[in-house]
């Protein structure tokens, strides 16, 4: 084997853990839901079935692009115990294995055809594997085809270099907790794989979702648009073509709108929430709305929110181009989400106080008397807002949205966001939208919603005692049988 660090796009990911919410029917992607995970004793392992090594692959290798992502927590040391593998020491059986290393590393061999190999390992002195036994680490690889890239916990930790362009594809059957006659000793979890290479967003955003991570529940993608016209020239405007190619990507992938109200109700477990969701709102009232994004949007049978300037909507400020009531009501109608975005547009912060709740107070009742909808949400202009002013605005509202975000430093929201917290680029708090413009590519746009696409192997371990396999949520169906007693755990009590 050669020595040298290899960019595999592994993203080993294993989580157990209860989401608290307040309805245990919800079904939006969940952190393993039931609080299982599954124990390996150092001589036991999952393995996919006998047969489905080949059918298994033939969706992602051979190929350049991967990710690995597991939970693991592990009992005791073992030196190259394997954590995710598809390799036996035999001349054509080499795939790829991942597993620990040096005691705090992690280690990657790759094989471009099946006979060679390189080994690769993270830098040791970055300790980006398992640091200590009896806690849960997110262990993930990204492999480019030309690059490993290395990530504990959500954070990047180490890369390499490859020279193996493509992984072979044997016909030997995956495993979890055994490679190379080397067992894992200890807990897994929720592992995955991508057929792509996941940025850090969306590595870090799997982090975030986990309760054995920052435990912020699931994550739901909130796109800001404002106007679409067929000149683009200034950056809150994007082309009919452009947001035509973007809504024919939610629709070809599986994507289900949903309105501002429909994010509240779930916080509050009275909404089931769609497995691919995201919410889409048209700030300030614009008539392309309307006219441009309406039917674009109702022929792929998506919706959308509208953030009203009442003053604009009674056609007393603004001009033309903006909608009236009559047109709130159609996309009402329609069954749009209709929130309040001030009686002018101003920034709050140059308002007084008793000016501020004013301009909450007439909005609402506004968008009440002209259309009958209650908005429970206030989207603060220019996203110019403080924890004071936010505190304010929880008194009228229960989503206050004060922060938005480029795509190509994406932040998401949560279930446990709070839509009272004012939302900083740095403290991870309140309600985020992030914002599209004419500058945004298709490949931008795409990696938004890296985390719940190209997903070719995801096992939750959610079964439970009584069973001796644990299924495969991705459409391909590769269930993983137990080898050994692997045994059933809820809460640390064997089951």
């Amino acid at each position: 084997m050669s020595r040298k660090t290899n960019f595999i796009i592994i993203t080993l990911f294993l989580m157990i853990s209860v989401i608290a919410v307040a309805s245990a029917d919800i079904p939006i992607y969940k952190t393993d839901e039931k609080g299982y995970a599954i124990q390996l004793d150092g001589n036991s392992s999952l393995k996919t079935r006998d047969g489905k090594g080949v059918d298994f692959d033939q969706f992602y290798l051979p190929q350049n692009q991967s990710t690995w992502n597991i939970w693991v927590r592990q009992n005791e040391y073992t030196n190259n115990a394997a954590l995710f593998g598809k390799y036996e020491p035999l001349s054509g059986k080499r795939s790829y294995l991942i597993r620990t290393s040096s005691n705090n590393s992690v280690s990657v061999i790759l094989s471009g055809d099946g006979i060679n190999s390189e080994v690769d390992t993270s830098s040791i002195s970055q300790r980006c594997g398992i640091r200590n036994n009896d806690e849960w680490t997110m262990i993930t690889v990204v492999y480019n085809g030309t690059d490993l890239v290395y990530y504990r916990n959500g954070i990047k930790c180490s890369s390499d270099q490859t020279s193996v362009k493509h992984i072979f594809n044997s016909d030997t059957n995956l495993s979890l907790g055994y490679g190379n006659k080397v067992y894992f000793n200890g807990m897994i979890d929720d592992a995955k794989i991508y057929q792509s290479s996941l940025d850090r967003y969306q590595v870090m955003r799997l982090y975030e979702e986990s309760l054995h991570g920052k435990a912020m529940g699931n994550s739901v993608t909130v796109l800001l648009y404002h106007k679409i016209m067929d000149v683009a020239d200034e950056p809150d405007e994007i082309t009919p073509r452009q947001f035509e190619d973007q809504m024919n990507f939610l629709k070809w992938n599986g994507y289900k709108t949903v309105t501002t109200k429909d994010f509240s109700e779930w916080q509050k477990g009275n909404f089931s929430m769609p497995e691919k969701a995201v919410i889409i709102i048209f700030d300030d009232g614009w008539k392309t709305t309307k006219e441009r994004a309406l039917p674009i949007m109702e022929a792929r049978n998506l919706t959308g929110n509208v953030a009203v300037i009442t003053n604009y909507a009674d056609g007393l400020h603004g001009t033309t181009t903006y909608m009236n009531w009559s047109d709130m009501n159609h996309l009402k109608d329609k069954g749009w989400g209709l929130m309040a975005h001030g009686i002018v547009h101003k920034d709050m912060l140059n308002m007084t106080e008793v000016q501020f709740r004013e301009q909450l107070t007439v909005s609402k009742e506004k968008i009440q008397n002209n259309t009958g909808v209650t908005p429970e949400s206030f989207v603060f202009p220019y996203h110019r807002a403080n924890q004071t002013y936010t505190t304010i605005c929880a008194e009228y509202y229960e989503l206050c949205w004060t922060r938005g975000e480029k795509a190509t430093i994406p932040r998401y929201t949560y279930f446990e966001s709070n839509g009272h917290d004012y939302a900083t680029v740095s403290n991870g708090l309140g309600l985020r939208r992030i914002t599209i413009s004419n500058a945004t590519t298709m490949n931008e746009f795409t990696a938004l919603f890296g985390r719940q696409n190209n997903i070719v192997g995801e096992w939750r371990m959610e079964e439970g005692a009584g069973t001796y396999q644990t299924k495969d949520n991705s459409r391909y169906n590769n269930h993983m049988r137990f080898v050994g007693n692997p045994q059933w755990i809820n809460n640390s009590i064997i089951l």
